[in-house]
């Protein structure tokens, strides 16, 4: 792209329309340059909204994580209170106790 405009302005030079015509070149580069720029920080936002996502999916999963495993305890005490007394038939004596 620089070459192509380093072309054109020397041929514009040769021709001796130098003021009107490198005013538009200049006015071109300049808004190139600014659509550049745009685009350079539109990508960086996008980065960064994407770095924010994953942020707060780690969190999210990290939270999962904490409260399945807490679920899983929970799971196993309730089998260990509930389970092996029914396995030695002690629940029949706690709900019937008279037989």
């Amino acid at each position: 792209m620089e070459q192509q405009s380093q072309k054109i302005e020397k041929h514009i030079q040769t021709l001796g329309q130098t003021p009107k015509i490198t005013y538009k070149l200049e006015s071109a580069k300049a808004k190139l340059k600014d659509f550049q720029d745009s685009f350079d920080k539109t990508l960086q936002n996008v980065g960064a909204t994407k770095e924010y996502i994953r942020e707060v999916f780690g969190y999210f999963h990290s939270i999962e994580a904490k409260y399945l495993n807490i679920s899983c305890v929970l799971w196993f005490l309730l089998s260990l209170v509930f389970v092996i007394p029914l396995y030695f038939g002690l629940i029949r004596e706690w709900v019937f106790p008279n037989g």
